[in-house]
Parts: structure tokens; C-alpha cells; sequence
């Protein structure tokens, strides 16, 4: 018995030195999103960055809902005039909160359960279980599987495979899922932002691992070698494929993509589509290569990919959640209110 004690409040601790991680490594995506959140469900701004590792009480994440659910039918959200108005109204469409006093700490679960109901995504049929730790037992696993499936909620990023369903949400993890279930409501899918990678037939392997660790986190990859077929012109199908609105442009900068004229082809006609509501192109710089003069306005990303025998993973995990987060903001700007 103690033995098993130990070993769940290490558990706990492992956890909890997670989320302070990661806290510090999302911070600045945080406020981005915090923002956005603020800004679409007409809540003051300031106030929600500074609690954004905090656990949530109920009757925050039901005034935060309710919110959600006024912009899904076309209302200017107002928030919550009587809150136990609310709360009734919660109630009636999820049972599953009865028994939650309104001051708890709400968990990942009761979050997954109360945006599905009430903010209509149960018609989605989920495909399998994507948690190990959400098993068929549980109060929420139709309603986590549902979410996953539409790319709402993944995995802890140390731990990919696991949801940690009965922890107490924090106030970030919240408002993702929220803005995300709402961009699933009002335009059908999750992340229509999809990426394109623009490099050397050199550098194939590494970028079949970040293409591979992104489709698994919900982003459609594009690389020539699947999509390019026998006798279709290549030049008029690359620039097509580039120009597309929802199309981000990954530029792998290695010694081997600055000698490609193809490479050079595709960036020039993703200058030429640049828009200023969203970013077009990120560069990664692999290595100690120097960026090329037509190039040097972007922003860049160092990157190191060299591990002890081939790719280092731990690398492409870092690069790949770092991508995620700017699409995942690029996405969240284009959730506007019903007109």
C-alpha cells in the first residue's frame, strides 16, 4: 500500500513539474490566445494571463460556455447577467454537473463532457480511443474521444499518449478547447491552416519526421513526393499548392535547400502570396548555415536535428509543438462571430 502511495505522489509531482514547464514554454503563445479568447467572447482584457496556469472554478468555465454557446447561435456574447440563471441552464443540458458544487475545480473530463453537450459536438463519431488512461469505463471517454477526434484535445506533450482526464483543468488548457470547439462548430473542421515543406530532396528524412509528428498532433502535412504525379506540370502544380490561403510555408534552410533552385522557386512564389493578416512563410535554420540575402527579413528558427545516430527526436518534437502553437493562433484569428 505505501508502496503505491509513493509511487502516485511521484505521479503527481512528475506532473506538476510538467506543467510548470511547459507553462513557461507557452507563455508567450498563451497570451496570444488569451487574447483572442477575450477578444471573441467579449471578456475584459488583462485579467485572464495572469491566472492562466491557475486550476478553474465552475462558475468560471460555465460563464465562459455559456459564452461560447451565444457566438455558435449568432449572439454578441454577453457573459452571464445572473450567473445561477447560468447555471440552471447548464444543468438542464448536462446532468453530468448536478452534483458539482459551482466553487470546485473543474477537471479535464467535466470539460470534455460540457463542451460536447452543450456546445453540440455529439453527433461526431469518434474512430478509437486515443488515451490509454481514458479507458472505456469512464464518465468522459465518449465525449474525449469525440474531441480528439475532431482535433479538439490531445495528448500531454511529454506524454503523448496520455489526457490525465480527472486532473483539474487549467485555465489555458480551458480556453484552447473552448476556442477550438468553437472553430469546429462555425466552420466545420480544426485547423484548416495546412503546411507545405519547402526543401532540399537532401533533407527528405528530416522533413518526413516533422511531417510525421504533425499529422499525429491534427496538421496536414504537404511534400512533393506524395502529391506530385507523372504528367502534370511541375512548376504551375507546386505554385497552385503554395498559393493556397490556408497553405503555411515551412522553409528548411540547410546547406542543401540555399544551392536548390527549386527551393528558391517556391519561396519567391510564397513572397508573392504574403498577406498581412497571417505569416506565409517560417524558416528553420538547420545548422550553422548563413540565411540567404532574399530571406534575411524573415524571423528564423535554429534548429538542430543532428542526434546520436540519426535525426534527434526530442528536437522535432520541440520544432514541430512550436509550428503548432502559430498555426493553432493563425487558426484562432479566423474564428469571427456568425454574421
Amino acid at each position: 500500500m505505501m508502496k503505491n502511495s509513493t509511487n502516485n505522489k511521484n505521479t503527481a509531482n512528475d506532473s506538476s513539474e510538467y506543467l510548470k514547464k511547459a507553462n513557461e514554454r507557452i507563455r508567450p503563445v498563451a497570451r496570444l490566445m488569451i487574447k483572442q479568447f477575450e477578444d471573441i467572447l467579449n471578456i475584459p482584457h488583462g485579467h485572464l494571463i495572469e491566472i492562466a496556469d491557475k486550476p478553474v472554478q465552475v462558475f468560471t468555465f460555465v460563464d465562459f460556455l455559456v459564452r461560447a454557446k451565444q457566438l455558435i447561435d449568432g449572439i454578441t456574447p454577453i457573459g452571464t447577467k445572473n450567473p445561477i440563471d447560468s447555471w440552471n441552464t447548464i444543468n438542464a443540458n448536462i446532468p453530468f454537473l448536478k452534483n458539482i458544487s459551482v466553487d470546485s475545480l473543474i477537471s479535464r473530463s467535466c470539460v470534455c463532457v460540457s463542451v460536447v453537450h452543450f456546445l453540440n459536438l455529439h453527433s461526431v463519431n469518434p474512430i478509437y480511443n486515443p488515451f490509454p488512461d481514458v479507458p472505456v469505463e469512464h464518465e468522459a471517454f465518449l465525449e474525449t474521444c469525440i474531441l480528439r477526434h475532431c482535433g479538439i484535445v490531445h495528448g500531454i506533450i511529454a506524454k503523448p499518449r496520455i489526457f490525465e482526464p480527472d486532473r483539474p483543468i487549467t485555465h489555458f488548457e480551458m480556453i484552447k478547447i473552448i476556442l477550438l470547439t468553437l472553430h469546429y462548430n462555425l466552420y466545420g473542421q480544426y485547423t484548416p491552416t495546412k503546411v507545405f515543406f519547402a526543401h532540399s530532396n537532401a533533407d527528405k528524412d528530416i522533413v518526413r519526421s516533422l511531417k510525421s509528428y504533425m499529422e499525429r498532433r491534427g496538421v496536414r502535412g504537404w511534400i512533393d513526393e506524395e502529391q506530385i504525379r507523372a504528367g502534370i506540370s511541375l512548376k504551375r502544380y507546386l505554385a497552385d499548392t503554395i498559393s493556397d490561403p490556408e497553405m503555411l510555408i515551412i522553409a528548411i534552410i540547410s546547406s542543401n535547400s540555399i544551392k536548390s533552385n527549386w527551393v528558391t522557386f517556391e519561396l519567391e512564389v510564397a513572397f508573392e502570396h504574403q498577406t498581412t493578416s497571417f505569416p506565409k512563410i517560417i524558416a528553420l535554420q538547420v545548422g550553422n548555415v548563413t540565411m540567404p540575402d532574399f530571406l534575411s527579413h524573415l524571423s528564423y528558427v535554429p534548429v538542430d536535428f543532428t542526434g546520436n545516430h540519426y535525426i534527434d527526436i526530442a528536437e522535432v518534437e520541440r520544432v514541430c509543438e512550436y509550428l503548432i502553437s502559430i498555426i493553432q493562433d493563425i487558426d484562432f484569428k479566423r474564428v469571427k462571430p456568425k454574421s
